[in-house]
């Protein structure tokens, strides 16, 4: 009988100490999917706002400048922006809008200012992973300061689908390059903006 007794009371306590460490994998488990979650959370791409959204009506003429506002964010102290929606077309010829970032310094520049146009890398697939939406839009972008100092124009296309509706045409060499395209014809549309002959694209 007490060899009985000894033995329940064994089980007994192999089943208390399985039971305390289930509950503390439980609660690790549980810590875990909570960290996933919040850094999810905080990684999330931005929504792209109204600003994204062309009026509804005819399609835009590719290079149409369809509107444009301040923008400061990441922007050289010494420089204003503007981000712009404007007109352009799919690698099929299909019409659609894309944004874009324009970036020029204060300071008066001597003659026609020079217009650089950046092609970015890869930001993601997401309407949201847009360069003008993300937290730091030129953090991809080398010597922005030094184009700035010089009194160059910058303008980077976001490329469609970034920002605006998709599909984003990921690695389609030609559907990047018409946005690029119709973003500098887009900028020289911009009131208050001296640009030169020539255009510099870069990425």
């Amino acid at each position: 009988m007490p060899g009985r007794v000894a033995g329940t009371a064994r089980r007994l306590g192999t089943m208390r100490t399985m039971a305390r460490w289930l509950r503390v994998l439980a609660l690790s488990l549980a810590g875990v999917a909570a960290l996933i979650v919040t850094a999810w959370w905080l990684a999330r791409p931005a929504a792209p706002d109204a600003f994204y959204a062309p009026h509804a009506g005819h399609p835009p003429e590719p290079g149409a400048l369809l509107r444009q506002e301040g923008f400061d964010r990441g922007v050289p102290a010494e420089a204003q922006g503007w981000r712009i929606l404007y007109g352009t077309t799919r690698h099929d010829g299909t019409p659609a809008v894309a944004s874009a970032i324009v970036v020029v310094a204060r300071k008066p520049h001597d003659g026609p200012r020079p217009l650089v146009a950046w092609t970015h890398g890869t930001t993601g697939f997401a309407p949201g992973c847009a360069p003008s939406l993300l937290d730091n839009p030129f953090a991809n972008v080398p010597a922005l300061q030094e184009a700035v100092d010089k009194g160059w124009v910058f303008v980077g296309t976001d490329y469609v689908g970034l920002g605006t509706a998709g599909p984003h045409p990921y690695l389609i060499g030609e559907g990047q390059a018409r946005s690029a395209l119709d973003a500098i014809r887009a900028v020289r549309q911009m009131k208050d903006l001296r640009l030169g002959d020539g255009t510099v694209v870069w990425g």
